[in-house]
């Protein structure tokens, strides 16, 4: 979002300040199993936008968080795709999404790519 970059680490979600490296970053704790292995952030349009992270990890689910988080607040808005915080499963079960983007001209649209080269 310019100033901030979104990194999984493990089974988390690091907020680093670009501006201010050398400060602890926020971490936003993942309930997945899973660690990350793509990180978007979404783009910055209008009121409320650029706080939202689209990760895709390593169990092949979706899922949104809130990157405006404060530490140990809950973070994750929606499982889109994967195991929900409640065990059950949430969309297709072979979305094995590995590549996520937003797309710039509209912020509240979220490609994503899966293992078998799909496109949702």
């Amino acid at each position: 979002t310019g100033r901030l970059a979104a990194l999984g680490v493990r089974r988390e979600i690091w907020i680093v300040d670009l501006e201010w490296p050398w400060e602890p970053c926020r971490v936003l704790p993942t309930p997945e199993l899973a660690p990350p292995v793509a990180l978007e952030w979404q783009p910055q349009r209008g009121a409320g936008s650029g706080r939202t992270i689209a990760c895709a990890s390593a169990d092949g689910a979706l899922r949104l968080y809130d990157g405006a988080a404060e530490p140990g607040a809950l973070s994750l808005l929606v499982t889109l795709c994967g195991r929900a915080a409640g065990g059950g499963w949430q969309g297709p079960r072979d979305c094995a999404v590995q590549h996520v983007a937003w797309r710039p001209a509209a912020p509240h649209t979220l490609a994503a790519a899966t293992a078998g080269g799909g496109l949702a």
